[in-house]
């Protein structure tokens, strides 16, 4: 929590320092005197271990079945290349601007859309986004179900994960990074060390600098004209979530968690 505060619109900025201090104060007061505490990414547990022995990692990795592509299940994929992003919310702090830009930066011969998953958020940030070129470009899909995101990722060319480098993101391991994977896409990822991490070794997409619409435009046109390189991209990246980044193998250690640590 304390360092989501930096990108809340709703708090003044002139706040935001003393919010976030406090915020973690009482985290740490309360997270002293749990009996153990699972963390959702090794980042978020080495921060508790400063207050409790005993903290677990359980990493937020997607179920395979959820989203695991067969012959039955395929979807058609539509004519136009499909950028996609998924989340709960679509906010500027998760790179709606710099996507919406990119799409104007595409030439105008790569038939290519991008769709968005998710709630906006604040709900005017349409009529500011409006106004790019690449807007022209864009679908809103709106909040689905897990059912519907499986749906939207069989239909996918590329998934993004354009976020800000505000403290809470980059030190992520955003989900919907590993749902594109498991789907079989490519990804372009902002380069931040553990996304460069997991991105790098497993040579499954691009890392681009989230703040730089032109950066991100020339790695979506350099996939969509070198389709063989963007499906073997895809390919290996599903090869990583099948043996590493799945929840059957962290529902283990979760396991474990609850006969105690």
């Amino acid at each position: 929590m304390p360092r989501t505060i930096s990108y809340k619109p709703y708090i003044p900025n002139f706040l935001k320092g003393l919010i976030a201090r406090a915020a973690e104060l009482v985290e740490d007061w309360a997270g002293a005197r749990f009996s153990g505490l699972v963390a959702a990414t090794p980042t978020i547990g080495n921060r508790f271990r400063s207050v409790n022995n005993n903290v677990a990692i359980v990493n937020n990795y997607p179920r395979i079945e959820e989203i695991e592509l067969s012959i039955d299940a395929a979807i058609e994929k539509p004519d136009a290349a499909t950028l996609l992003y998924v989340g709960m919310r679509i906010t500027r702090a998760r790179g709606a601007e710099e996507m919406v830009r990119a799409m104007g930066l595409l030439p105008d011969n790569l038939q290519a859309r991008l769709r968005v998953v998710g709630d906006w958020n604040p709900a005017e940030l349409p009529r500011a986004l409006s106004s790019i070129p690449g807007w022209a470009r864009t679908d809103y899909v709106g909040p689905v179900d897990r059912t519907g995101i499986a749906r939207e990722l069989r239909k996918a060319s590329i998934g993004l994960v354009i976020l800000h480098p505000e403290p809470n993101y980059v030190a992520s391991q955003p989900v919907k990074l590993f749902e594109y994977m498991c789907a079989g896409i490519p990804v372009i990822v902002s380069d931040f060390p553990v996304c460069r991490e997991i991105v790098g070794k497993a040579r499954c997409g691009f890392l681009v600098n989230p703040l730089d619409p032109h950066e991100i435009a020339r790695a979506v046109e350099y996939l969509l004209t070198h389709p063989e390189e963007a499906e073997e991209m895809g390919r290996r990246g599903f090869q990583a979530v099948h043996e590493n980044y799945n929840w059957a193998n962290e529902e283990k250690i979760y396991c474990k968690c609850t006969t105690g640590f």
